[in-house]
Protein backbone atom coordinates (compact mmCIF):
# COMPACT_ATOMS: atom_id res chain seq x y z
CA UNK A 1 0.00 0.00 0.00
CA UNK A 2 3.20 2.17 0.50
CA UNK A 3 4.06 1.56 -2.51
CA UNK A 4 0.75 3.32 -4.70
CA UNK A 5 0.71 6.31 -2.42
CA UNK A 6 4.26 7.08 -3.63
CA UNK A 7 3.03 6.43 -7.36
CA UNK A 8 0.04 8.58 -7.10
CA UNK A 9 2.22 11.62 -6.27
CA UNK A 10 4.41 11.42 -9.49
CA UNK A 11 1.57 11.91 -11.67
CA UNK A 12 1.58 14.94 -14.11
CA UNK A 13 -1.51 16.44 -15.02
CA UNK A 14 -1.43 18.35 -18.55
CA UNK A 15 -2.69 21.84 -18.90
CA UNK A 16 -4.01 23.73 -21.26
CA UNK A 17 -0.91 26.40 -22.05
CA UNK A 18 -1.54 30.29 -22.28
CA UNK A 19 -0.28 32.99 -21.46
CA UNK A 20 -0.77 36.04 -19.04
CA UNK A 21 -3.59 37.81 -19.56
CA UNK A 22 -4.86 35.60 -21.88
CA UNK A 23 -8.33 35.52 -20.24
CA UNK A 24 -8.37 39.20 -19.98
CA UNK A 25 -8.21 39.78 -23.81
CA UNK A 26 -11.05 36.85 -24.08
CA UNK A 27 -13.12 39.00 -21.68
CA UNK A 28 -12.86 42.13 -23.70
CA UNK A 29 -13.32 40.31 -26.98
CA UNK A 30 -16.81 39.07 -25.29
CA UNK A 31 -17.19 42.18 -24.03
CA UNK A 32 -16.93 43.31 -27.70
CA UNK A 33 -19.04 41.47 -29.47
CA UNK A 34 -21.87 42.24 -26.64
CA UNK A 35 -21.82 46.06 -27.45
CA UNK A 36 -21.87 45.57 -31.01
CA UNK A 37 -24.93 42.91 -30.16
CA UNK A 38 -26.51 45.91 -28.16
CA UNK A 39 -26.04 48.72 -30.68
CA UNK A 40 -27.83 46.20 -33.44
CA UNK A 41 -30.55 45.55 -30.94
CA UNK A 42 -31.68 49.27 -30.21
CA UNK A 43 -31.17 49.75 -33.52
CA UNK A 44 -33.59 47.90 -34.43
CA UNK A 45 -36.25 48.78 -31.72
CA UNK A 46 -35.80 52.43 -32.74
CA UNK A 47 -36.91 50.99 -36.80
CA UNK A 48 -40.00 49.78 -34.86
CA UNK A 49 -41.05 53.21 -33.25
Amino acid sequence: MNNNSANSSKRVIKTQKGYAGDSLDKHRAIESANLDLSKKEIQQQNENL
